[in-house]
């Protein structure tokens, strides 16, 4: 086994055991949110996707002419730039794997990251990234976009899914995590933490306003 795969082996492994500590005493068992208003149809049907045993497969086909104004200079403007969209996860029900898959379809991407994060997407490193569904109809369970850290600065993986738990077990607003495999045009990139996004998809799963 690689030192990479027994750090996600060890960090899944204490996911699982912090899960069923909290889950006798949180309101948000599954990572759910209870808050103080209602609930979000289209994040609550998502809830498969941000569960921390849950590990999707994304390919991002990038044109040229969308990598050509992706820029390597970490303060230079990071506009949306078009791309193509593809997920594919595949679920195991006694024993039987189904494999779903979500798209191709076009979406708008960029790269996100600061000091210590950063990295170039269009030299083929590991960078952060943004998608954002643009039709109405095409997204999963009506999410609006995904948030993709590429974990630079955590090599357990671990840190902000246990950290998130702990922060909705005693109620406070947080984003529930899943992972992902991501690649760009067919090249593998890495393994990311699948950050649910903060919108009004996400938000009223604890407040009852967001505006």
């Amino acid at each position: 086994m690689s030192r990479l795969a027994a750090r996600i082996t060890w960090a899944l492994t204490a996911l699982i055991v912090l899960n069923g500590t909290l889950a006798a005493g949180s309101a948000n068992a599954g990572q759910g949110g209870s808050g103080g208003g209602g609930s979000s149809n289209s994040s609550q049907n998502a809830g498969w996707m941000y569960s921390p045993t849950t590990v999707v497969d994304i390919n991002l086909d990038i044109p040229q002419s969308s990598m050509d104004q992706i820029s390597c200079d970490m303060g230079a403007p990071r506009p949306y730039v078009p791309a193509t969209f593809t997920l594919t996860y595949t679920s195991n029900s006694r024993g039987k794997p189904t494999v779903t898959t979500y798209g191709p379809w076009s979406v708008s991407v960029h790269t996100k990251g600061w000091y210590g994060s950063f990295r170039c997407l269009s030299s083929g490193e590991k960078a952060g990234l943004k998608v954002k569904f643009k039709s109405s109809t095409q997204r999963i369970d009506g999410i609006k976009k995904l948030t993709l850290n590429n974990m630079a600065q955590d090599s357990s993986y671990a840190h902000e899914t246990l950290t998130y738990q702990i922060f909705r077990s005693m109620n406070v607003a947080s984003p529930r995590t899943g992972f992902a495999r991501v690649s760009i045009n067919k090249e593998y990139r890495g393994f990311y933490l699948n950050l649910e996004t903060y919108d009004d998809i996400s938000l009223p799963q604890w407040y009852g306003a967001t505006t």
